[in-house]
């Protein structure tokens, strides 16, 4: 979880909203305060790292007062990620306090992936990891699922109903759709095979 809840809702604004499920993984609602369009709110499911960065030195003090005037803007309290993160990477949130937090891309409701898995002809053991990936054995071949930051949200018409939904795209990668709150949670899921490593 974060470390600092109220410095998190400082740095994304008093409009955040933060779901902790039980299996871990967060659903951050938020709106940008730089923002293209108004209104515009991102959605990121994701796991917090447990291990905290210290605040930076020649820009913090050990109180946890920093001068941001002496830092780029990279290094500004915010959420700080490209909009076009791929697997594997992580976000980060830098706190009032200088301190920081990464953040791993991760699914809503792991187990509910897990259970769609299943279902695929082929796929043996699916274990869910705390960085938000899957390892995964398919027709005994090691493979490694890794979400992407990228989670689309549409709402569902009245009286429409969807179930959750796992399907393989074009270029090694997952499709998974889930239910939420009158909404459709989408993610991308980015299929790596895992290398078998040489012993000497």
């Amino acid at each position: 979880m974060t470390q600092d809840p109220e410095g998190l809702l400082t740095v994304l604004g008093k409009n955040t909203a933060i779901d902790i499920r039980p299996t871990g993984e967060a659903l951050i609602k938020y709106t940008p305060i730089k923002r293209t369009r108004d209104g515009e709110e991102v959605h990121s499911i994701c796991m917090f790292d447990p291990f905290i960065e210290p605040a930076p030195e020649d820009i913090c003090t050990p109180e946890g007062i920093c001068d941001w005037d002496q830092a780029d803007e990279s290094m500004q309290p915010g959420m700080r990620s490209g909009r076009n993160l791929r697997a594997k990477a992580a976000a980060k949130i830098i706190y009032p306090d200088g301190t920081a937090q990464k953040l791993y891309p991760a699914v809503l409701f792991p187990d509910t992936l897990i259970e769609e898995a299943k279902k695929i002809s082929g796929v043996g053991k699916i274990i869910f990891r705390m960085d938000g990936t899957f390892a995964v054995t398919y027709h005994g071949i090691k493979l490694l699922l890794s979400p992407e930051f990228d989670t689309q949200v549409q709402p569902i018409p009245a009286g429409k109903k969807f179930e959750p939904s796992l399907t393989l795209q074009q270029n090694s990668q997952l499709l998974y759709q889930v239910p939420y709150l009158d909404q459709l949670f989408t993610t991308t899921l980015v299929i790596t095979e895992v290398p078998i490593l040489e012993t000497p």
